[in-house]
């Protein structure tokens, strides 16, 4: 299909829209079988027709223009993840059917501006060494031009071809200054769109890669949208600029976290004590108020717990983290305050007093989940980089972190620690630190004492007839099982309830985003 815009009464020129045979990788090369591990493949009766990106287990971020051939036969759609070779089963390759299907309300076929698109998948895929979702960038952040990308798919391998290429390829581009890709589509190239290609041509996508993933420092940006021709050097390939839509996919009003998360109404950034859904009329323990908790344990040997970490603000200990690495320190979203006025204290054991082995630093930056909802804790992790590196010695070492989504098994016995409250009634602080070890519940259990709030990135651990838990203070600290930091602390209902054990954040869900932020900034 070739669709045409007039931009003068005398100017006609042919858009090839990367979706129809959908778009194309041109000048690339084959990639190592399922190193994208968060590309799909869209088929439709059985054929690949466009690409897409696993953004949640459940979701696939595409294009819109990849919903018209197919809109009254969606039962015929399958979304096909750990592909490489399309005419080869492989046996790594989960097919998925498709429940649901959301354009962008302002999507325009003509324009193809607000081109994307989200899949429901009818079961969530399994995570694993070959199907790991992608990282969406922050809310309205810009991508630097000349920053090298890299796109992928099965789309053709020459302009005038009309035959996929049968394994997945993939080939690096440079994002275009959008005032030049502007002039060059006379006008065309809207803020929602981002251009990228090579100024010599030979390089991009093409029909057959529409939908597909731009990827940049290891964050989605672009999707595969438009452009004249393929791989022409004065026409660089057109994306859905993915950072514009971040709020429409993640928010608790979008598509995604409406179906994910409770039923709450809207975005909510801040953590008053809110109730979480209309089904259980219970007063959630944000936090944020004075932050989260060790109650039912006991103050451990001094400077054992070596990754511990005391956030404060104004001088005063207000939540927990966790050093796993050198310079970076893993902890809660909802303990973000301003970078100017944190602190990071490490070999910290009396808070009260100076033990001259404390490591006192600034923060550099703070970089919170960019779907992170402060009503409902989803996504509630955020990486700190100090201002420089710690001094590893015998009181300073880094947790060991998890492998991609291995998950942890209930009934796990796991340490929490932190400066937290010891009484759930209480506002002081313990002076010291304390810990308690805790076990990890069965999600099908947490999840109905917290009526389905409970989503697959959270833990739930504590114990069955109550005492022991996390608390006030203790927020963003650090749940450690056999060695591994597989926790942070998040929220709960009270403290220390025999039917409500603490919720924690899974980092192994997490990897991928920590790896992705730590190797680029």
């Amino acid at each position: 299909m070739a669709i045409f815009f007039q931009y003068t009464a005398a100017l006609f020129v042919t858009l090839i829209v990367r979706g129809s045979f959908e778009l194309r990788i041109i000048g690339g090369e084959e990639v190592t079988p399922y190193s994208l591990k968060y590309q799909v493949s869209i088929q439709y009766g059985g054929r690949h027709y466009c690409g897409g990106t696993l953004v949640h287990p459940q979701w696939v971020a595409t294009a819109a223009h990849c919903w018209k051939p197919i809109t009254d036969r969606s039962y015929l759609i399958q979304v096909v993840l750990s592909e490489h070779n399309l005419y080869e089963d492989e046996g790594f390759e989960q097919v998925l059917n498709v429940s649901d299907i959301f354009t962008y309300n302002y999507y325009n076929p003509r324009t193809f501006n607000g081109d994307i698109m989200l899949l429901k998948l009818s079961s969530p895929a399994h995570l694993n060494a070959y199907v790991q979702p992608a990282a969406l960038p922050q809310p309205y952040s810009t991508v630097p031009t000349g920053t090298t990308c890299t796109v992928s798919g099965w789309g053709v391998t020459h302009v005038y071809s009309y035959t996929l290429s049968p394994v997945l390829r993939s080939v690096d581009i440079e994002v275009i200054n959008p005032a030049v890709c502007n002039y060059q589509y006379y006008g065309k190239v809207t803020a929602n769109m981002m251009c990228a290609g090579t100024y010599t041509g030979g390089k991009d996508s093409c029909q057959g890669d529409s939908g597909g993933p731009l990827v940049c420092k290891g964050v989605l940006e672009g999707i595969v949208s438009w452009g004249i021709s393929c791989a022409n050097a004065m026409f660089p390939g057109v994306y859905t600029k993915v950072a514009n839509f971040v709020s429409w996919i993640c928010c608790e009003n979008s598509v995604v976290q409406s179906s994910l998360l409770s039923q709450s109404k809207s975005c909510v950034r801040n953590c008053p004590c809110l109730t979480l859904n209309t089904y259980i009329d219970v007063i959630l323990v944000c936090s944020e108020s004075p932050e989260f908790r060790i109650i039912g344990g006991q103050e451990v040997i001094p400077y054992s717990i070596k990754y511990q970490v005391s956030l404060q603000f104004g001088g005063y200990h207000y939540c927990g983290g966790t050093l796993i690495r050198p310079q970076w320190v893993l902890s809660a979203a909802h303990c973000k305050r301003s970078n100017s006025s944190m602190q990071v204290v490490l070999s910290e054991h009396n808070l009260s007093k100076g033990e001259g082995v404390e490591q006192v630093f600034q923060v550099s930056g703070l970089f919170t989940h960019t779907c992170f909802n402060a009503r409902t804790f989803q996504n509630d992790i955020m990486l700190i980089k100090l201002n420089k590196p710690a001094f590893i010695n015998g009181f300073v070492q880094p947790a060991h972190l998890p492998l991609l989504s291995c998950s942890v098994r209930p009934g796990t016995t796991c340490t929490v620690s932190g400066w937290g409250v010891t009484d759930a009634y209480s506002y002081t602080l313990s002076p010291v630190l304390q810990a308690a070890n805790v076990q990890v519940m069965e999600e099908h259990k947490c999840n109905s004492s917290y009526s389905g709030s409970i989503t697959y990135n959270m833990i739930c651990a504590g114990s069955s007839t109550g005492g022991k838990d996390s608390c006030r203070g203790d927020s963003g600290g650090p749940l450690i099982c056999n060695g591994i930091l597989e926790g942070i602390v998040s929220w709960g209902l009270d403290c220390a309830r025999a039917q409500f054990p603490g919720v924690y954040t899974r980092v192994a869900n997490y990897m991928p985003w920590i790896e992705g932020i730590m190797a680029y900034n």
